[in-house]
């Protein structure tokens, strides 16, 4: 069975292709050598008989043809049988395939372990693929504790025999310095050695070097005759970075055509990225014939396998009838499964479709949620319609400052109705408080006129130079007063309590409130000390007195 060379996964962010997990993945594919089988029967009669005879290299071969299942029936039991005796005669492919064997659970139990015991002994006798097989369980912590350096230290010793996929690996760890230092210039020149040979991968690996400038001097026309060369090979990753090069004119004349050509076979191969970059150019008409149907069709190959965008311009043109039927209920199901994404302006059509009740129940409370959302991640028009609402109290809590907090939002961000609803309310408010200062001032100056006029009148306190009718009289305006001034005093207090919550000193109406009532109570205990205080018993003349002068002092 032949080995098949193991490589790391990569990806493309934002239109260049970076790499992102260079974890080395374990495949569960034995490593065998392979032979040239002119006549199948004649082949396993002759490693039957060289094996029986104790030869290690048939033992080996004919443990291969019952692992494989071609020459003879498949009996993992046999070619375990076969395996063990040529091991004991030191075989080192032997040594890997019982490594192998282990690793799977074939026949025996599943024992990391022992697999990596097996795959050791190989890999001291310089056996290539057990020296991969190595790193990639030291890198995984498969029977043994996860070791970065370990692993690294493995890819290297394969890299160095000249195998391209480990020299590519291993360019993927200095790359990302897992395990070793962390080293662009020598990454790149394993890269090269892999590419040298064919390495697809390695080659895709170059021209992401060169377009970054990471490792080498970058250079366009570099990237792009790495790129050409692994798309040439079928790399999807390379034919729609190499497709997006031609369609900016980066390092290579600028070809539409070409470009779609390109980024075309990558869509057909599956890859994500290129399907949805396929529907925005057959929706443009770039490089092809405009499109809808065709457009529509590559969004939804994107959107199924999870692309947010993708995912949210089909439900655009599900909700248009845009090259599809449009379908409400259908666009709903997709703007909701980008939004759940977190794609911002999904997240705010969505809550457009709850207010509206479109393709779904209208639901209000869904539709404020999902529009906090998008408004938390900056979308201004979701700021703006948030804190109408927020200022308002229409599905939140009404809150002025925490509405003037988002409209300042969206209009920093040049939202035109935001701008001017802030400057609106902004002027009002100010006019408001130069209001209410201006009548704060009269009301201060005619109150300190009105104290020092009564001040200079007010009788002194003498109950006993008092007729009885006077006392009477003295006693039935206390009362009055008593079940006028409650009420105040009550209002006065829940605007106090309120205010403790509310933030009232940023609020000139809640503070002119309190001081309107803070003047009414004055104005009464003035005109009872100053009618009546003479014939007032003295607790309540001096209780009265002092409410006095402390009310004056708050204000």
């Amino acid at each position: 069975m032949p080995y098949k060379s193991i490589i790391t996964k990569r990806s493309s962010v934002s239109g260049v292709s970076v790499f992102k997990n260079t974890s080395v993945i374990i495949a569960v594919a034995m490593c065998l050598v392979t032979q040239s089988l002119v006549s199948s029967a004649l082949a396993q009669s002759v490693h039957l008989a060289a094996a029986e005879q104790g030869d290690a290299e048939a033992q080996r071969k004919l443990g291969n043809d019952y692992y494989e299942g071609k020459v003879v029936p498949q009996d993992y039991a046999q070619a375990l049988k076969w395996y063990r005796l040529a091991a004991d005669q030191g075989d080192a492919r032997a040594y890997h395939n019982l490594g192998t064997i282990y690793l799977e659970g074939k026949v025996v139990t599943q024992d990391y372990a022992e697999a990596l015991k097996w795959y050791h002994m190989a890999a001291d006798q310089g056996l290539v693929y057990s020296q991969i097989r190595l790193s990639e369980m030291y890198s995984r912590g498969y029977g043994v504790e996860k070791n970065d350096e370990t692993s690294a230290k493995w890819m290297r010793k394969a890299a160095e025999q000249g195998d391209a996929a480990s020299q590519y690996n291993f360019g993927i760890i200095l790359s990302k310095g897992r395990g070793v230092a962390e080293d662009d210039v020598e990454a790149v020149k394993w890269f090269s050695l892999a590419a040298e040979q064919g390495d697809i991968d390695a080659q895709y690996a170059l021209g992401v070097a060169f377009i970054n400038g990471a490792g080498v001097e970058k250079s366009d026309k570099a990237a792009v005759a790495w790129f050409r060369k692994a798309a040439e090979q079928g790399h999807a990753l390379a034919q729609r970075q190499f497709a997006r090069m031609l369609g900016q004119g980066r390092g290579i004349r600028k070809n539409d055509g070409e470009a779609f050509k390109w980024m075309k076979l990558a869509a057909d191969s599956g890859l994500m990225d290129a399907q949805f970059d396929v529907a925005m150019l057959y929706g443009n008409g770039n490089g092809v014939a405009k499109d809808e149907v065709s457009a529509a069709y590559w969004y939804r190959k994107a959107a199924e396998q999870g692309d947010r965008e993708a995912q949210f311009n089909l439900a655009v043109r599900l909700m248009k009838g845009t090259g599809v039927l449009r379908d409400d209920a259908e666009a709903f199901t997709w703007m909701k499964l980008s939004a759940e994404q977190g794609l911002v302006n999904a997240q705010y059509h969505l809550a457009l479709l709850y207010e509206l009740g479109r393709g779904t129940d209208m639901d209000m409370a869904q539709r404020n949620q999902w529009m906090e959302k998008a408004a938390n991640q900056g979308w201004a028009a979701a700021q703006y319609d948030v804190g109408v609402r927020v200022y308002k109290g229409d599905g939140f809590p009404k809150n002025e400052a925490e509405g003037m907090r988002w409209f300042k939002l969206a209009a920093d961000q040049g939202h035109e109705k935001a701008l001017t609803f802030y400057a609106e309310i902004t002027a009002y408010n100010e006019k408001e408080q130069a209001f209410a200062q201006r009548q704060q001032a009269m009301r201060d100056e005619a109150w300190s006129s009105q104290q020092a006029t009564q001040a200079a009148r007010l009788p002194s306190n003498s109950p006993s130079s008092c007729t009885q009718a006077e006392t009477a009289s003295a006693e039935q305006a206390l009362n009055r007063f008593r079940n006028e001034i409650q009420p105040l005093t009550t209002r006065y207090d829940s605007i106090v309590r309120a205010a403790n919550t509310a933030g009232y000193l940023f609020d000139p109406n809640m503070s002119y409130n309190m001081k309107s009532i803070r003047t009414e109570i004055l104005s009464k205990i003035g005109t009872l000390l100053s009618d009546y205080g003479r014939c007032l018993d003295a607790s309540s003349y001096s209780y009265w007195s002092q409410q006095r002068q402390m009310i004056n002092e708050i204000q």
